[in-house]
């Protein structure tokens, strides 16, 4: 996967169902893991992660930092903040996807017929 395909998935999760102070809640509200088949709803980092948690989904991660202008180490304590909403989140996902796709539009292949 590239990340800006982690990312769109992981926005899809988020759009499902979103959460704080945990990486993933089952239906009855239960921290679960991110993977976990009970998870409804993710934090930031947690749809991330239960998408993709290679190098990939970490450089998907460093993307929606950059998109949201904090650290990577400070993506936790962003989606966890009292004010934050679901739907900045996914705004915020919305950003990081756009970003991802502008970067990946700046490489070209060349191929042998090129030159």
């Amino acid at each position: 996967m590239t990340p800006t395909e982690i990312l769109i998935a992981a926005r899809e999760k988020i759009e499902r169902g979103w959460t704080q102070k945990t990486y993933a809640r089952s239906a009855d509200g239960d921290s679960v893991a991110y993977n976990s088949p009970e998870a409804v709803c993710w934090c930031s980092i947690g749809a991330i992660c239960a998408v993709d948690i290679s190098r990939v989904g970490e450089r998907a991660m460093n993307i929606l930092a950059d998109a949201i202008e904090v650290a990577p180490s400070r993506l936790t304590e962003w989606n966890d903040a009292p004010e934050r909403s679901q739907d900045e989140v996914i705004i915020a996902f919305g950003w990081a996807i756009e970003a991802s796709m502008e970067r990946g539009a700046g490489r070209r292949r060349v191929s042998r017929g090129d030159t």
